[in-house]
């Protein structure tokens, strides 16, 4: 199950990457010097289409910089607005905090 939406995630991240081109993503974790497998594997595959990415604490709140963020399963809260920021949220909390989602 895992694997599929980690699979379902990486179409997604193609699928904006299309309007993105090398873009500045601000890939937001919980412990960013301590990334899980998933972590690992999504890091890499934006470095390998040559985005721009730095890995980030869930709590930072000024993102500026960037024109994507996406949210980590393992992030339960944000601290910025995403209204008018491109946001992946791959965290179902992350996203009901953000008043994203209900379920």
């Amino acid at each position: 199950m895992t694997k599929k939406i980690l699979f379902l995630c990486l179409v997604l991240i193609l699928a904006l990457s299309q309007n993105i081109l090398a873009a500045n993503i601000a890939y937001l974790v919980n412990n960013p010097l301590k990334l899980d497998a998933n972590e690992i594997a999504l890091r890499d595959f934006l470095i390998n289409e040559q985005h721009n990415i730095s890995v980030l604490n869930g709590q930072t709140s000024n993102l500026n910089n960037y024109e994507l963020v996406i949210v980590s399963n393992s992030v339960d809260s944000i601290k910025f607005d995403n209204a008018n920021k491109k946001t992946l949220f791959l965290s179902n909390k992350a996203a009901k905090e953000a008043g994203i989602s209900k379920s």
